[in-house]
């Protein structure tokens, strides 16, 4: 269980680091054009492929989500008892907002 644990934090880690470098770069590029002096409709193809990306990749992020919690119930299944690796604190539950709520705003 262990080695499906490391591999859940390190994917989870991936995600978001994925989501941090998407976000970071779509706010670059109208920044850059803006600086350039161009014409809005330069780059709004780039642009729009870029929040596509990122929207995807928080909707696979909510799924990895999902997945963590399935695998949490399935660690009680097997009896395993609650073992806390992070910073030593409870999960907040709907601290942050799910990919639908994301999507409904």
């Amino acid at each position: 269980m262990n080695t499906v644990v490391s591999h859940l934090h390190a994917a989870e880690k991936a995600f978001d680091e994925a989501v941090a470098a998407a976000a970071q770069l779509g706010a670059a590029l109208p920044v850059a054009r803006l600086t350039a002096r161009m014409s809005a409709v330069v780059g709004q193809d780039a642009l729009a492929s870029t929040m596509q990306a990122f929207r995807l990749i928080v909707e696979a992020r909510g799924c990895l989500v999902d997945a963590h919690r399935q695998l949490d119930h399935v660690k009680t299944e097997m009896g395993l008892r609650t073992v806390a690796v992070g910073g030593g604190y409870e999960k907040p539950l709907g601290a942050m907002p799910t990919v639908d709520q994301d999507l409904a705003a």
